[in-house]
């Protein structure tokens, strides 16, 4: 595949992928501690941080793996998501 259908597909992977996750997001707020919800926002910026990664796409990929991270950490229990998360993440998206 051309580098340039490469990232083609990728941008409308990750279209499809942030669309997704805006009803889990909002859903987060009136159930923060549901872990299916949280799964599903990680899993969905697992997959553009790598397809970012594989198109060269350096940026997306580290700002990626930064929410990523604190995702993961929600998954560990580590903290809630909260209003204040769930807010930057909409805008991030």
């Amino acid at each position: 595949m051309k580098s340039e259908s490469l990232k083609e597909v990728f941008r409308e992977e990750a279209g499809e992928l942030l669309s997704q996750i805006d009803m889990p997001l909002m859903e987060l707020e009136k159930s923060p501690d549901n872990t299916e919800l949280i799964n599903t926002v990680f899993r969905a910026l697992h997959t553009i941080k790598g397809g970012g990664s594989m198109c060269g796409f350096d940026e997306i990929t580290r700002f990626t793996h930064d929410l990523e991270n604190i995702f993961d950490s929600m998954r560990r229990g580590e903290f809630m998501p909260d209003q204040k998360i769930i807010g930057l993440t909409l805008k991030a998206k």
